[in-house]
C-alpha cells in the first residue's frame, strides 16, 4: 500500500513554484526578444552618430581592388550620410603600380556629385624611389649591407602627415575639424564607424610642414 509522505498543501506549493519558474524563463526570453528587435544596429536613417565635422586621411599604394570592390562604395556611403558640410576627404597615393590612380578618379567623380570637399594628390615617387636617392639628414639608416637606407616607419609617417597637408590651409582660412579619422584600404561600413564617437575625443595631430615634391594634386571646396 502506497502511503503519502508530504502534506497535500506541499503539493500545491510545489506546483506554484514550477508554474512561478517557468512563467519567469518565459518573461526573461521575452525581454531578450524584446532587446534584440529594438536594440538593432543604426543605420542611414538614424541621426548623424558621430557629432561635428570630419577630416578623413587616407594613404593608399596600390589598392585598385579594395577600392573597385568595397572601398570607394564605402566612402561615398560615409559622405552621403555626413554631407558636404561635415565631412572632408584627403586621399594621397603614393608610387601604385596598379589602376589605384583610375579608380581614385572614380571616387573622386562620385565625392564631386555629392559636392564633398576634398584633395586628392597622386604621386609617382615609391619608397624603392626613396631609397636610391643621395641619403638626407634626417630618417636614413645604414643597413648590413653598407648602404644607406631610409627608414621604413619615418617614410610611413612622411606619407601619413602627407595626407593631412590640407589642414594647415584650411586652418588659415579658419576652417576646423571635430573629428580626424585615418581610414586607409580597408574593408568598412558606416556602422562600422558609430563607435568612434563615443572614444578619441582629445587627439592632436602634428602636422609636418616639409614640401611633398613631384606630386599631382587636385583639392576642390
Amino acid at each position: 500500500m502506497l502511503v503519502r509522505w508530504w502534506p497535500r498543501h506541499f503539493s500545491r506549493r510545489l506546483i506554484r513554484a514550477i508554474v512561478l519558474c517557468i512563467l519567469l524563463l518565459l518573461l526573461l526570453d521575452l525581454l531578450q526578444t524584446w532587446r534584440a528587435l529594438w536594440h538593432r544596429e543604426p543605420s542611414l536613417d538614424d541621426p548623424p552618430p558621430i557629432p561635428g565635422t570630419v577630416f578623413l586621411a587616407t594613404t593608399l599604394w596600390n589598392s585598385e581592388a579594395v577600392l573597385r570592390d568595397h572601398w570607394t562604395s564605402a566612402v561615398l556611403e560615409l559622405a552621403n550620410h555626413l554631407g558636404p558640410s561635415r565631412l572632408y576627404v584627403s586621399i594621397y597615393e603614393s608610387g601604385s603600380w596598379d589602376d589605384t590612380k583610375a579608380e581614385l578618379g572614380k571616387l573622386e567623380a562620385g565625392l564631386a556629385r555629392l559636392h564633398i570637399p576634398r584633395t586628392v594628390v597622386t604621386n609617382d615617387s615609391t619608397h624603392a624611389d626613396q631609397v636610391s636617392r643621395p641619403p638626407g639628414v634626417e630618417g636614413w639608416v645604414k643597413t648590413a649591407r653598407g648602404t644607406w637606407e631610409p627608414r621604413r616607419i619615418p617614410y610611413l609617417a612622411w606619407v601619413r602627415n602627407a595626407s593631412l597637408r590640407p589642414l594647415q590651409e584650411l586652418g588659415r582660412q579658419g576652417i576646423f575639424f571635430d573629428w580626424i579619422l585615418f581610414l586607409n584600404d580597408v574593408v568598412f561600413t558606416v556602422g562600422d564607424l558609430f563607435p568612434l564617437s563615443s572614444c578619441c575625443r582629445d587627439v592632436e595631430v602634428e602636422v609636418l610642414t616639409r614640401e611633398v615634391a613631384g606630386t599631382r594634386s587636385s583639392t576642390s571646396v
